[in-house]
Parts: C-alpha cells; sequence; structure tokens
C-alpha cells in the first residue's frame, strides 16, 4: 500500500530527532579542497546529492537533508567551489570536477546503494549541474529535483532522451529572478518521462526583474520565491519533496506514478480513432526496455472509459478498460470496471470472469485494490459493485434457464463477424509457422514459388498493407521498395517469422474491433484483380481474408509434400 508506507516514512522523517551532520572535506581532483555534509541514514539505502543555488550554501538544505536521511536516503549536501566554505573559483570546469568528487565519495561511503542515487539543485547553478550528474551518471541516478533553474541545450536533449528517468520540477511565479518560471517549463516539456510532476505556485503577478541570478545576494532583494528560498514560505514543499524521493529511490526506485498532465500526448491519442489500438502496441514496446514502465494514469483512463458507458457506447468502453487491465493486471478496480462493460456489452462470460477475479484480489489483500486507491472506503465500493454485477449475471442465469421459450440472440455487428473470420484464418497460419520444423522453413516444390517462410512472409507484408489502409496510418514494420515481399533475410529465424504473422494478425484485429461497421462502411480507391473500384473497407477486408486462405491451401500442400499432418487436420 503506497500511500501508508510513504506516509509513514515521511511521519517518521518528520516527527523524530535526526542524527548530526559529518562534515566533510573533499580533495578534488584539482586540488581544491571542498566542504560537504554527510546526512547518513541509520540503515543501508540510496544515496542523494543536493547541490545549492548560486547565492546560497549547502546549508540551504540541512533541514531538508536531515529528514531525508531519517527518512532512509544517505543525503550529500556540498559548498559548491569558490561557494560557502569551499575553496576554488566559481566557473565551470572547477564545478565539474568538484561535484564528479563529492559524487564519488557519496557512492563509496558504507551503507548507500551505489545504482540508485537521487540529485537535486536549485537555482541555475544547481539545476544546470544536476541534470549534469544525471547525464553522466544515467545509469546510477534514479531521480532528479529541479527548483527555479535552467540548464543548456546538452541538458534539454538529456531531458528528451531519458524517458525512464522521474523528474520533479518546482518553481514560484514571484521567483525573483525572472523568467525562471518560463525556463522551469521549458524543462517540464523537454522532459519526455510520463512520471514527471510540475509543482508551480502561483501569484497574482510575476516578480520584476531587477537583475540576473548571481553570488551576490545583495544584488537583488530575496522574497522567498526562489531555490531552496520557498521551503520558509511554502511550508509543506520539503515534505512534497520528501514524498518524491521516498517513491523513486526506495519505495519503486527509478519509477512514479503516471501523471496526467505529463501523459496528456498519450490520453488525446487513446481519445482518437484507432488510438487505443496503437496504445495497446505502444505498452508492450515500451516494457520490452523498461518492465515497469506505465504510459498513463490508471484512474485516467479508467475515466475516459466509463464516460463511453455513460454515453451508452460499451464497445468502445471494453477497448479503454482492457487497455487499463493490460497496464494494471493486479487492480481489483480495473477488473471491476471491465466486468461492468462486458456485462453492459453482453459479453456475460467475461464478465462473470473479471467480477470473480476482482473478489479474489480483494480477498487476498496483496496488492492494493487499484494504483491510485486503497482505502477501505474504496475497496467496499469495489466490493459492492463487484457483487451487483454477479447479482445481475445470475440473474439473467435464471431467466434463460426459464422453459419459457426465448428471444433468440441478437444479430451480431458485420464487425465482429468480419473479425471472426479474420482471427480465424489468422490463427491457422500462426498455428503453422509455429508448428512447422524450422529446418525445413526454406522448403518450395519448385523452383519459381515461395519457400513456407517466404509464404508467410509474403501474408504478413499484404496484411500490413491492408491494415495501413483501412486505418489512414502506417502500421507494421517497413518492408522497403517490394512492400509485398520482403526479403527472407529481414527475419532470418522461425522465432522472427512466427512474430511478424502474429503481430500483424493482431494488429488487423486490433483495428477492426476499434472501426467497428462505421470502418467497414468507410470507402477508398483500391486496385486489385478486378480493376481499380471505389470499394468499401469491408471489400478490403474480405480480399485481405481469401488472400490468407489462398496462402493457407499452398501451405497445407508443404505439410504433405513433407509427410506432415497440419494443425488444422489434427484436431
Amino acid at each position: 500500500m503506497r500511500q501508508a508506507h510513504v506516509f509513514l516514512l515521511m511521519t517518521a522523517a518528520l516527527g523524530q530527532a535526526q542524527p548530526p551532520a559529518r562534515l566533510v572535506d573533499l580533495k578534488a581532483f584539482d586540488g581544491i579542497v571542498l566542504k560537504a555534509s554527510f546526512f547518513a541514514s541509520a540503515k543501508p539505502g540510496p544515496g542523494l546529492l543536493l547541490l545549492h543555488q548560486s547565492n546560497r550554501t549547502r546549508k540551504s538544505w540541512d533541514d531538508v537533508a536531515a529528514k531525508l536521511a531519517a527518512a532512509g536516503i544517505n543525503t550529500l549536501t556540498l559548498d559548491m567551489p569558490g561557494h560557502g566554505e569551499s575553496g576554488g573559483t566559481r566557473d565551470d570546469k572547477t564545478n565539474a570536477s568538484g561535484i564528479e568528487t563529492a559524487f564519488q565519495y557519496l557512492v563509496s561511503q558504507p551503507g548507500v546503494k551505489r545504482d540508485v542515487i537521487g540529485v537535486g539543485g536549485a537555482g541555475w547553478l544547481g539545476v544546470l549541474n544536476s541534470i549534469e550528474v544525471a547525464r553522466q551518471h544515467s545509469a546510477e541516478v534514479k531521480s532528479l529535483v529541479l527548483l527555479s533553474g535552467e540548464t543548456g541545450r546538452d541538458g534539454m536533449q538529456f531531458l528528451r532522451q531519458a524517458s525512464q528517468l522521474p523528474e520533479l520540477f518546482i518553481v514560484a511565479d514571484d521567483d525573483e529572478y525572472p523568467p525562471t518560471v518560463e525556463a522551469m517549463e521549458l524543462l517540464y516539456i523537454a522532459s519526455s518521462n510520463p512520471s514527471k510532476k510540475f509543482v508551480h505556485y502561483s501569484a497574482s503577478q510575476d516578480a520584476p526583474w531587477i537583475w540576473y541570478e548571481t553570488s551576490d545576494a545583495s544584488k537583488v532583494p530575496a522574497n522567498g520565491g526562489h531555490g531552496t528560498d520557498m521551503f520558509k514560505v511554502h511550508p509543506e514543499l520539503p515534505g512534497i519533496i520528501l514524498d518524491w524521493l521516498v517513491t523513486t529511490l526506495i519505495k519503486t526506485p527509478g519509477h512514479a506514478p503516471a501523471d496526467t498532465v505529463a501523459c496528456a500526448a498519450i490520453l488525446d491519442q487513446i481519445r482518437t480513432p484507432g488510438g487505443v489500438a496503437q496504445v495497446t502496441r505502444q505498452l508492450p514496446d515500451a516494457r520490452r526496455k523498461d518492465p515497469q514502465a506505465q504510459l498513463f494514469p490508471e484512474i485516467t483512463v479508467s475515466i475516459i472509459g466509463q464516460d463511453h458507458m455513460r454515453d451508452r457506447e460499451p464497445k468502445l468502453a471494453v477497448k479503454v478498460l482492457e487497455l487499463v487491465l493490460l497496464a494494471y493486471p493486479e487492480s481489483a478496480d480495473a477488473h471491476e470496471t471491465l466486468a461492468e462493460a462486458y456485462l453492459a456489452d453482453g459479453q456475460k462470460d467475461l464478465a462473470r470472469q473479471h467480477a470473480e477475479k476482482t473478489l479474489a484480489l480483494l480477498d487476498a489483500h496483496a496488492v492494493p485494490a487499484s494504483s491510485w486507491s486503497d482505502t477501505d472506503q474504496r475497496r467496499g465500493e469495489i466490493r459492492n459493485d463487484t457483487q451487483q454485477i454477479l447479482k445481475k449475471l445470475s440473474a439473467a442465469a435464471t431467466s434463460q434457464a426459464s422453459p419459457q421459450s426465448q428471444a433468440p440472440p441478437p444479430v451480431r455487428s458485420r464487425a465482429e463477424e468480419t473479425l471472426e473470420w479474420w482471427n480465424h484464418v489468422g490463427n491457422k497460419l500462426i498455428a503453422m509457422a509455429q508448428d512447422f520444423p524450422e529446418d525445413k522453413y526454406d522448403f518450395k516444390l519448385q523452383k519459381d514459388e515461395r519457400t513456407f517462410a517466404e509464404n508467410l512472409i509474403h501474408v504478413a507484408a499484404v496484411d500490413y498493407d491492408l491494415i495501413s489502409r483501412v486505418s489512414g496510418s502506417s502500421i507494421g514494420p517497413d518492408f522497403g521498395k517490394d512492400k509485398h515481399n520482403p526479403p527472407r533475410d529481414a527475419y532470418k529465424t522461425k522465432a522472427e517469422v512466427v512474430k511478424l504473422i502474429t503481430q500483424a494478425v493482431a494488429d488487423g484485429a486490433a483495428v477492426i474491433a476499434e472501426q467497428g461497421d462505421a470502418g467497414l462502411d468507410r470507402t477508398q480507391q483500391f486496385a486489385w484483380e478486378t480493376g481499380r473500384h471505389i470499394v468499401h473497407n469491408s471489400y478490403l477486408w474480405m480480399s485481405g481474408i481469401e488472400h490468407s486462405t489462398e496462402h493457407f491451401g499452398q501451405l497445407v500442400v508443404y505439410y504433405r509434400a513433407n509427410n506432415l499432418v497440419p494443425p488444422e487436420s489434427r484436431r
């Protein structure tokens, strides 16, 4: 239970007496002596490096650092070269040397998990160098906290590419060094992480520009709107930072819950025609890079699905809520809302299956009821809704068992009928691809024929051409100039061929289901053996199914020629 866990850690950190910091003298690579403070945690845990703004010193972080150590995060604060009690000059080269020395000291300390490190910085000096530390140590740095600063082009490019690094951005309208707000907004926009968070303290008007942020604190009067100065004006801010770092360094290192605002592009995509199918394909791709990746918040997309329910669009609701469950498979809340959608869509067996799964998850108490809420009240509401679904299913079953004559089931939609045949033929080809011996994948009966593997690759390529035409967007691999006949060398192994044909069938099914009958009725120009015509998309799907059936028959011949029995004939 993430909320309870984080709350207990924060309560302990804010309430208990803090151990004193250990003063540290660090000798940089260029011989300069730097002053730092190390706030050690009582037990092994992650490390955190905190960098100050140009008109403050490491001591501006002291109170927060002590609370972080009490929460289990070993924290090092540093007077950068030429600041506070550190020697040296204030230049980029000296800063880089000094900060690298501090980083290496932090990760070398007993009890510090050197592969789980956070970095926080305030002002342009702290933010610029914090991003640079993350860029130089991207494998170790799992979280960033950035207050009132900016970075250069290299830093911006890093934020664009570091899609797996959660970042917390904090700024105030009354920052005395405008345009800091706009600079921080640029950083936030540049970040590609779906869990990034922006804390923006609003004011009736922005502070006037007086001078640049410099080390001369008397140059511009401080008003509590810049960097660590915000802690006094906004006393809740240290707790926000503490919560963020406990989440991203202790509870789920390198991860934070997906944020609705940060995921705006994905959410817009989900609400466009064909978008659910696209995101359904994107999620497995993201999880191949990061098994814990989330592209969107559970509750936000659940709301989109429930909006379809309220608009009496159960089929659309099912597709959206299936995506939610794909992303959050252990959520009782996701199973319950999908069960409700299945029931509304007449898919009673699936409705019962997911309702029963909901109760099993709630009864086990092994995981939170959802990613966004696990209160007793919420668990009770999920349970009550699930029981209502099961009551409706039981009533429907009793009614069907009645000896009274029952009306015949309603005719399925044309899209459902098309989808059934698409999957029926496609699954036959997938079964063959999985079953046929790999050492015979290049078998063919005659010189000018396609081999077994080439037949499957060709079918997948034609399918993707059809799918892209119907969807109006490019779906599937780039097959090159001869888009219907990709080279065998592009798919050398049996596993690669099986993956290609399986994905082609799945992508086609997703488009048929997403577009429904309305998609079948759309028209476009199409050239086929019978000439160029304006045809309905249903004609294209029929042509694709017929094309796959022809090659299925050819592959049956290849089976028989090798004294093998096709999977379909073994039933």
